[in-house]
């Protein structure tokens, strides 16, 4: 009897395992496929905790170690109660998915290197259809449009992906001595390369060469490759990235207060200051950013509720029109997204003071993590692509993308996993 009981509590672990592996191989996919291998990992996950005691634990710890993040979640889902937006609307919104399903990988990622390259597989394959369909037709895909075969419909993750991909392509050519793993790293950074060119996101390019940086100082301070080595590398990738941004900047301007005069397209005569300042600052966001504090100076300690922006934002453009310039068709395409493009004025309008305040609580809690992990390479890649999701998150809302959720939650849990694991179990 208590044979049959070790085997299935093995079938159940094994099945686990490897749903674990599907869902994480689907994220990059689509929507349906994702849909059903997060099923399968459910399943499989409660399977698992009904038959195998020892794995009660792992996931009782999951509790524990993903406070921040299941905090953030569970606020989420009680913003959704004063949203304006259809109840269950609200609540699919909601980081639960991203959540839950870091939650199952726990017990597995105490060995994370074939889970997070399965990850980078799957997004490299994604990503490289797009940059065929984008070289076979470079005059469509010449900028960003609703035609870009994004890798899950979303510009805001494709970038994020891209930009992971080339941190971590990066710290694994200048780490890794072998040079037939180098050319492995090389591949998906050409990819990314041309990804973050073609969709002329200068956003997405400063977050990549943020995230290689910080992953390239990390290296280094661990002595884990020669110092010459590494200021040739980030030399040559930051002269790369620089070249990246100012052609992809011709036509529109990045940072207009560099040119010492605001862009005449973004402001009016009348303008309010602040709304002047902040478009001058940041563009047509930063029009996009004055309606934001707007809405939070009205309801700053719950916000608005969950998915509530696409329902206040158009009635708070029309009541501040006075003060930005909604004939701009830039501001006017802008003001039509469901989100602020800034994560953390994203979640304050939404969740409220309470909301930003968890996000910056998981932020924190994931960096630290990082921080602490003992294998050098992990740890500069772990940090390099935190950087990269934070970077992003300055001009979009990663918190309303499932993808770019359950890709945070994959750094915080792995960063978790291995740093509380014990020593003999880590990556030599």
């Amino acid at each position: 009897m208590a044979h049959r009981a070790s085997r299935v509590a093995t079938v159940a672990r094994r099945a686990h395992e490897a749903a674990c592996f599907l869902w994480v191989a689907m994220l990059p996919v689509a929507v349906a496929p994702e849909s059903i291998a997060f099923f399968v990992l459910m399943v499989t996950s409660a399977a698992r905790i009904v038959v195998d005691p020892d794995a009660r634990g792992s996931f009782l710890r999951a509790v524990r170690v993903l406070l921040p993040m299941v905090l953030f979640c569970a606020w989420a889902m009680c913003a959704s109660a004063w949203s304006p937006n259809e109840f269950l609307g609200a609540i699919k919104s909601t980081p639960l998915r991203a959540t839950l399903g870091v939650m199952a990988l726990v017990p597995i990622v105490v060995r994370p290197w074939p889970l997070l390259l399965t990850f980078a597989a799957s997004s490299t394959v994604m990503l490289a259809i797009a940059a065929v369909r984008i070289l076979a037709n470079p005059t469509k895909f010449a900028r960003f449009s609703e035609d870009f075969p994004g890798i899950v419909g979303s510009y805001s993750a494709t970038c994020l992906v891209a930009g992971a991909l080339l941190v971590g392509a990066s710290a694994l050519v200048v780490a890794i001595q072998q040079k037939r793993y180098a050319a492995l790293g090389v591949i998906p950074a050409a990819i990314a390369v041309i990804v973050l060119r073609a969709t002329g996101s200068r956003a997405g390019t400063v977050a990549a060469l943020v995230g290689v940086v910080i992953a390239s100082v990390t290296l280094l301070r661990s002595g884990r490759v020669r110092r010459w080595r590494m200021v040739a590398g980030v030399t040559l990738l930051l002269v790369t990235g620089g070249a990246l941004i100012w052609q992809s900047a011709a036509t529109s301007r990045m940072l207009p207060i560099l040119h010492g005069s605001p862009d005449p397209s973004t402001l009016t005569p009348q303008g309010d200051p602040m709304a002047q300042v902040m478009a001058r600052a940041a563009g047509v966001r930063g029009q996009i950013w004055f309606v934001s504090l707007s809405l939070i100076s009205q309801r700053p300690v719950f916000g608005w509720g969950t998915k509530s922006w696409k329902v206040v934002a158009p009635l708070e453009f029309a009541h501040v029109s006075h003060a930005i310039d909604m004939k701009d068709p830039k501001t006017a395409v802008l003001a039509r997204t469901p989100h602020s493009h800034n994560v953390f004025l994203q979640a304050w309008v939404e969740q409220g003071v309470v909301g930003v305040t968890l996000l910056v609580w998981v932020l924190i809690s994931c960096w630290q993590l990082s921080r602490r992990v003992p294998d050098d390479l992990l740890r500069a890649v772990l940090l390099g692509m935190l950087s990269v999701w934070v970077c992003n998150a300055m001009t979009s809302a990663p918190i309303t993308s499932h993808l770019a959720m359950a890709y945070l939650g994959l750094i915080f849990v792995t960063a978790t996993a291995v740093s509380t694991a014990a020593p003999t179990l880590h990556r030599k």
